[in-house]
Order: structure tokens, then sequence, then C-alpha cells
């Protein structure tokens, strides 16, 4: 393991992004401490915001409360629906008909309207698969139908998105999701494979208060398979060969259901013209910058699904900046205290919102297509899964959704949960800043800047892929993989 002499926080109270530069290697941003961070939101966070915010807030509040009315586990039972642009509706319709149809599905379309108007014009303002599908499956590209609308829909409903390159990679992708969902045998074994590289501060603490907690509480249920196994490549071990390998499959040839990473995600200038394909790239333990689509030693990037970075029939469960996908206008940019942050943050914003090469590239890949990608569409902070006030791990939202997508729950229903904590920080954050005229305490500083984090974290999770999907895990394995023991826990 790398030695974990890196800058405390308690020394210095400093939040940290996971991300680094292609060019350079060095961090995305300069740490950012709590007090700076408080005072630009306070100075920036307008009342008009403060209001729209209130509102959605109020709205979810009232919502809710109409979950246990149906059967949410259930696709068939809550409704699936593909959102398309109406420009594409047609084409849409013809490249995933089997998909629509093995899910019964209804077809909604956009024309551009606010996102606010649109989910009331289409009855998507409460939780009512009877008005509206719960599973919500987005087809285009975000510049097409935004990430704005997708966020907003994605609190109350469950939502993902396919954006491919080639008409005929969203045929293919329609035709593996089927195909994993009616063939008697899945090439899934039981394991969840984990894969944290430590490099620094940021780094080390997403694999000590994020990975090594999973590993020793993510659950032994009678829901869960039997024989669930956890690999793990942590440090020293998280070579970009190493995770290869492991990715390979056992002995009879099945493959991990689930990889969960936390890693840097790679950062590049709007003005590079290998942004689309390398942005989000994964930064392995052996990384050498600068990073090219022809050096790419010590990452791993969309070009590396040919030579063997597939996860066919699997879940891909990504913790690092852009790891999903990138936005034209991250909500981050504004608030960052450093002119200097700031300006680096805007060089990073894709010309265009953008889905990632990476996941792209999973989803697509000739007959060994992986079922979905989990992942951020703006920067990962450090800070999402550990209070730095009282030191107590978050990690219930991560755990609580592997224990459900391995149980065989749909993908987009075992995310709600970072939909639910959305909600949950928002409210808080809008009674921190309710009265801008009383002042903050230290205490209140480090909470509203941790609120800000958490929020803005929780909404910029994005499901790549069809929100209903399920893994299906059969059998046993036999994986050579280093395992560690692991005991019950209840998430």
């Amino acid at each position: 393991m790398t030695d974990n002499n890196f800058p405390r926080p308690e020394d210095d109270e400093l939040l940290y992004l996971n991300g680094l530069a292609a060019d350079t290697g060095e961090p995305l941003l300069d740490p950012v401490s709590y007090k700076s961070l408080t005072d630009r939101i306070l100075e920036v966070y307008s009342p008009e915001q403060r209001q729209d915010d209130i509102k959605s807030v109020d709205g979810l509040r009232s919502t809710f409360r109409f979950f246990d009315d149906y059967e949410l586990d259930d696709p068939k039972q809550a409704g699936w629906g593909l959102l398309v642009h109406a420009d594409e509706e047609a084409e849409m319709k013809e490249r995933l008909g089997k998909l629509i149809e093995h899910r019964n599905g209804r077809i909604l379309t956009y024309n551009g309207e606010p996102a606010r108007l649109w989910k009331e014009k289409n009855k998507a303002d409460a939780v009512n698969p009877d008005k509206f599908p719960y599973y919500v499956l987005i087809a285009g590209s975000p510049t097409k139908i935004p990430f704005e609308l997708q966020f907003s829909l994605d609190v109350l409903q469950s939502v993902g998105r396919i954006d491919f390159d080639k008409a005929g990679d969203y045929e293919s992708y329609a035709e593996s999701v089927v195909r994993s969902e009616t063939e008697p045998e899945s090439n899934l074994n039981s394991e969840v494979l984990f894969f944290a590289a430590e490099h620094d501060y940021a780094t080390f603490k997403s694999s000590q208060e994020l990975v090594f907690p999973l590993l020793e509480k993510l659950p032994e249920t009678k829901s869960l398979p039997p024989d669930i196994k956890l690999p793990s490549l942590i440090g020293d071990e998280a070579t970009k060969q190493g995770l290869m390998t492991a990715l390979e499959g056992d002995d009879s040839g099945k493959t991990p259901a689930i990889l969960f990473s936390a890693t840097h995600g790679v950062g590049l200038a709007n003005t590079d013209p290998d942004q689309a394909k390398l942005q989000g790239s994964i930064v392995c333990q052996d990384y050498k910058f600068p990073l090219t689509p022809d050096n790419r030693t010590g990452f791993i990037s969309g070009f590396d699904v040919e030579d063997g970075f597939r996860l066919p029939g699997g879940v891909y469960f990504c913790f690092a900046c852009f790891g999903a996908g990138s936005r034209a206008r991250s909500d981050f940019v504004k608030y960052l205290p450093a002119k200097k942050n700031r300006d680096r943050m805007r060089n990073m914003q894709s010309v265009d919102d953008l889905v990632s090469y990476l996941p792209k590239a999973l989803l697509t890949y000739p007959g060994q297509e992986a079922l979905a990608i989990v992942g951020h569409v703006d920067p990962a902070w450090a800070y999402s899964f550990e209070s730095p006030v009282t030191r107590e791990r978050r990690i219930f939202p991560f755990g609580k959704a592997l224990a459900r997508m391995l149980s065989g729950k749909p993908i987009g229903f075992a995310l709600n949960v970072f939909n639910q904590k959305y909600t949950d920080y928002s409210t808080d954050l809008l009674s921190l800043t309710e009265d801008r005229n009383v002042d903050i305490d230290e205490r209140g500083l480090i909470d509203l800047a941790d609120l800000w984090i958490c929020r803005n974290d929780a909404q910029n999770y994005i499901v790549v892929g069809d929100p209903a999907a399920r893994l299906r895990i059969n059998g046993s394995s036999e994986s050579a993989t280093k395992e560690r023991v692991i005991r019950s826990f209840d998430f």
C-alpha cells in the first residue's frame, strides 16, 4: 500500500477534489478552505436561486409520501418510458424498438422546454406511475435533452441515459439488455471488484474512508448471492494491468458483476481536441503523464475497451471526476472562492455537455456490452463520504446501492438513495442560508460548505444505461484475485 504521509484536513480545514490534469498530472484544483467556500456561497447564492430551490424542496416533501403506494422496484408495475427529442422520435423508436417492446414502454418527447414546465406538462412532478413512468431512459445527446432536465427528473424518478456516436450502437445496446434479462444463463459471477489508487490525500481518503468500509460492511444477507466475493486492488496493487487481469474472468469464464473504483478522473482543457475522448479517464496507480490517445500508460479510457477493459452484462460504479460525463456549465465554477480555481474549472468545462467516451465504449463493445455505468458529470469531492465535523463515515448511499443491485433490484431504483440524500442535503442547506444577516459560527461554516458539496455531488451522479436493467448473477466463482474477509452488516 502507498505511504499515507499526506496532508491532513485536521491541520488545515481544506476540501480536496478527485481529479488530475491530463497534461501535467497536477490536481485539477487547489484545495479549498471551508471558510472561503462558505463566504463565496453566501455571496453568490442569489435570492432568486434560493426561492427556486425552496419551491423544488417543498414539492419533494409533498411527493415523497407517494413512494410506498407503488412497487417501484418492479418496472412492470412502475412503468417505463423512452424520452427522446421530438426531432429524433422516429429514428430512436426504430433503433430501440426491441427494448421498448420488452419494457412495454411509452414514448416521451422533449422539444426544448424548461425542465419545470416540461415536468408539469407531462405529470412528472410527482411519483405516480399511473400518469408518468417511474423508469425513464433518455436516448440522445445532452445537447438535445440537457443534463438539467435529467437531474430534475431523477430526484423523483429513476433516470438513465444512452448517447452513442453510431446509430447501430443503440440497437446493439437494446438487444444486449433484452438478452441479459431473457437468456437462461448469466455470464456474471458473484463478485464486486473494488479498485482504489492512492496517489495523494484525496485518493488516500477515498480508499480508506470509502472503499475499505464498504469492503468491511457490505452485507451478506439472504437477498444477496450466498457466495458473494469482494476481491480488491488497492494502493500499489491498483495498476492498469492488474485491473485488466481481474476483469478477464474466472476458470468458468464468468466475470465480475460490479466494478467499483475510487480514483482520480482526468480533466482536459476544452481547447484540447482529445477532450471528448479522454475526459474522465481513470487514473491507475502506475500512471505516467501526459495522457494522450497514444500514450495511456496507467490510464483506463474508452480506447482500452478494445484492449480488454470490459464488463459484459455488468455494472461499473465509478467514483472520479467526469467519470460519466462533462458539462458546459459546471455547478461549481461560480462558487469557487479563488479566481485561479474558477478559471481552471471554466477551462475544463466541455464546449457542449457530453457523455464520456469510456461509458459509451463499455456499453457498445460488440457481444460484451456492459449493462450500465454510474458516475459523475462534474468534479467528485473527497468529502462526500465522510463528515468533516464528526468524522462519521457517510457510506450508506454507496452500500445501499450496491446491495440493491446485487439483490437484483433495477439499477435506477438502487441509485434512488442518492436522490433522497440530495433532497435531505438541500433542505438542510436552505435552513442554514435562510437568514443572511445571521453570523455563521465556525461549525456553521463547515456545515454550510459540507452540505453544499454533498448536495451537488449527490445530484451529479447519473446512470449511463437503462435504469430498469437488473444484474443477473448465476453460480459461484473461484476467482484467483485476492479476497478480503467481510462481516455481516445491515445497511
